[in-house]
């Protein structure tokens, strides 16, 4: 599945995959110990239906937010 991430402030659209989600939570890991890292959701779980996968953008979504409020790490 594809995410398409759109910034207000910069007008910018990108698009990402689960796992460029995966890879920045990661990399804060290693780069911050010690700080609260948002967690992801399991993968695991096939499923598609409708209510999945507005409860997985809401997730994403919530994890870049909380992302960049942390100023120490931006």
């Amino acid at each position: 599945m594809i995410y398409q991430i759109n910034t207000k402030d910069f007008n910018w659209e990108v698009k990402r995959t689960f796992g460029d989600f995966i890879w920045l939570r990661n990399t804060f890991l290693k780069l911050y110990p010690g700080y609260y890292i948002p967690s992801l959701f399991d993968k695991k779980n096939k499923d598609k239906t409708k209510s999945l996968i507005v409860s997985r953008i809401y997730i994403l979504d919530q994890f870049v937010k909380r992302i960049v409020s942390l100023p120490d790490l931006l």
